[in-house]
C-alpha cells in the first residue's frame, strides 16, 4: 500500500519549470512519508455508509497488529445524513498484542465531547481477531455517510 520514494517521485529528472514544481511537489510528498516511516505512523481516510441501521458496523479495520506491540489509535469520524443531520466524533484507543489475539486496552476515550445532531447515534474501537477496528452507529430512520480519519502509532 504504501508507495516508495522512487515511485513517488518517478525515476526522470525534471526537464521544465512546471515539471520542477511538480517534482518538488512530490518530493514533500515522499518526506513526509519518510517521516512518517520514521515514526511508525500511518494514517488514512475511510468512508462508510448505514442504511436504517441502529447497530454499529465497522467503518475501518487496521492491518494485523504486530505480535509483541502497542498500538495508539485516533480516529476523527464526520456523519452526514441525507436528511441534513450530521455529526462530528474524535476518539482515542490503545490495542495490544502479545502472542494471541489483539485486545483493547481500557476503554474508547472521547478526546473532545461529542457534536451531534441525533444523540442515538455513537463511534466506538474494538478488535476482531488481530486487528483494531472503527466502528459506526447510525439510527433506523436515516441514511448516514461516515467518513474516518484515522492514524495509528505504533511500538513493536
Amino acid at each position: 500500500m504504501r508507495r516508495t520514494v522512487a515511485a513517488i517521485l518517478g525515476t526522470r529528472a525534471p526537464n521544465s519549470p512546471d515539471a520542477a514544481v511538480e517534482w518538488a511537489k512530490r518530493a514533500a510528498i515522499a518526506i513526509d512519508e519518510i517521516q512518517r516511516r520514521a515514526n511508525d505512523e500511518y494514517r488514512g481516510v475511510f468512508t462508510h455508509t448505514t442504511t436504517n441501521t441502529a447497530t454499529f458496523e465497522t467503518a475501518w479495520t487496521s492491518d494485523s497488529l504486530p505480535e509483541n506491540s502497542a498500538s495508539a489509535v485516533d480516529a476523527e469520524i464526520i456523519a452526514l445524513a441525507t436528511d441534513g443531520s450530521a455529526a462530528r466524533y474524535r476518539i482515542a484507543g490503545l490495542f495490544k498484542r502479545a502472542t494471541g489475539t489483539a485486545s483493547q486496552v481500557g476503554a474508547t476515550a472521547a478526546v473532545v465531547p461529542a457534536i451531534e445532531d441525533v444523540a442515538g447515534w455513537a463511534v466506538q474501537f474494538s478488535t476482531s481477531g488481530n486487528s483494531a477496528l472503527v466502528q459506526v452507529q447510525g439510527d433506523a430512520a436515516r441514511v448516514v455517510g461516515w467518513t474516518v480519519y484515522v492514524t495509528v502509532r505504533e511500538l513493536v
